[in-house]
């Protein structure tokens, strides 16, 4: 398709121009919708993801991407169509990439098996560059070759899943145009709907934007979000909201939850909660992997009694604070108050109730080398819990 400048004079077709009469059709006879993950991603569709900076959208793409490929729903959401994911990242290196996904896939086990040939990565910074529009004294030309190309990829490869991070870096046109950035959306939407694939649009929000990010907080143009089926928006943990689960105000940084805040072809629901756990690699570099993560019920998580067990345990064998370890605090606690500490769902809250006894100094963190004469954290007996009261500090609304 031959590139198209605003400035173009074109002659109107008037040919198809028609009302066409509407034929009643069983809706048994109606494909159903193609959803690819549990309600956020549909086949053949641009979701924009809206997030501000640093609130873990591409820890959480990440995450989508190696679910997808896997077909492991490691983030807590059912994988309706696994298939392949093409991620085309516009601001990290690979090396940083690179990172990401092994940090993600040590968290969640994930073997090179289940992702060689599934998984495709891009990045600017090492030379594969994307440009879709560009405008100049012409006005704005489409760069219709590229999607062309990109289509063709996707079609050869097989992939179900584009993810491109982020969008304002694949155009060289003004972003507060509506009329431009339709023109851009609606052209990721052709190729969307030619190839079956679902392609998710990572965007910012407007620096202006403050307070619970909506559709409405993504920068520049509206066309953008008004053009996608979905706009998923990722929303940090406010002060109120860490308080209500007994989150330290310190830690609340790590907890962030997506929704989607159009509902064009569902119906709303609750948002769904991650959390950032911090994963060791083998180079000494430490990376957040995005893992899902519930709010604790109304409920007391623990009694002081469940403390004292525990910390008898500490008194008698080695406990240690790192959950890859097979003498990990957290499988103490899980059997003391009815956790499966071997599930990965489990580990983010297991890990909140370690570091909160660490801050009542029920525990304490001792220093010391092990067997292979490394140094590791251990943790032995601190304080007692006084009372019931004092050991509840994960109550909903305390």
């Amino acid at each position: 398709m031959a590139a198209i400048s605003e400035q173009q004079t074109l002659s109107p077709n008037v040919d198809g121009i028609v009302a066409q009469a509407y034929r009643p059709r069983n809706p048994a006879t109606i494909p159903p919708r193609r959803w690819i993950i549990d309600r956020l991603l549909l086949g053949g569709t641009v979701t924009v993801l809206t997030a501000p900076g640093g609130s873990g959208k591409t820890t959480f793409t990440i995450g989508l991407a190696l679910s997808i490929a896997t077909g492991r729903p490691i983030l807590g959401m059912t994988v309706y169509e696994p298939g392949n994911v093409w991620v085309w990242n516009l601001e990290d290196d690979l090396d940083e990439l690179e990172r990401s996904i092994g940090a993600a896939r040590q968290h969640h086990s994930i073997e090179d098996a289940e992702i060689v040939g599934k998984l495709s990565v891009n990045s600017a910074l090492d030379g594969s560059e994307l440009c879709t529009a560009t405008e100049g004294r012409d006005g704005m030309t489409l760069l219709e070759p590229v999607f062309d190309k990109i289509s063709a990829e996707i079609k050869a490869k097989g992939i179900s899943v584009l993810i491109i991070d982020p969008f304002v870096s694949s155009h060289a046109v003004e972003e507060n145009s509506n009329t431009k950035i339709d023109k851009i959306a609606k052209a990721w939407a052709r190729v969307a709907r030619a190839t079956g694939c679902a392609i998710i649009l990572v965007h910012h929000t407007s620096k202006a934007g403050a307070g619970e990010v909506s559709s409405a907080s993504a920068r520049g143009a509206s066309a953008l979000t008004s053009a996608a089926r979905g706009v998923l928006v990722i929303n940090k943990m406010s002060a109120d909201a860490a308080r209500a689960v007994g989150v330290p105000d310190s830690d609340r940084w790590r907890y962030f939850s997506v929704q989607d805040d159009k509902h064009s072809r569902t119906p709303a629901e609750e948002a769904r909660w991650f959390e950032i756990v911090p994963v060791g690699l083998s180079n000494g570099d430490s990376v957040g992997v995005a893992s899902p993560w519930e709010a604790p019920p109304d409920v007391p998580l623990y009694s002081a009694e469940d403390v004292r067990a525990v910390q008898a345990l500490a008194a008698s064998q080695t406990l240690r604070r790192d959950f890859r370890a097979a003498d990990w605090i957290g499988h103490a606690i899980g059997g003391e108050i009815g956790l499966d500490s071997y599930d990965p769902a489990n580990r983010g809250r297991l890990d909140r109730i370690t570091r909160e006894w660490i801050r009542l100094r029920y525990f304490v963190i001792e220093k010391r080398k092990d067997s292979g004469r490394k140094e590791r954290d251990y943790l032995v007996p601190g304080a007692a819990p006084t009372s019931i009261k004092d050991a509840i500090g994960l109550e909903c609304g305390s």
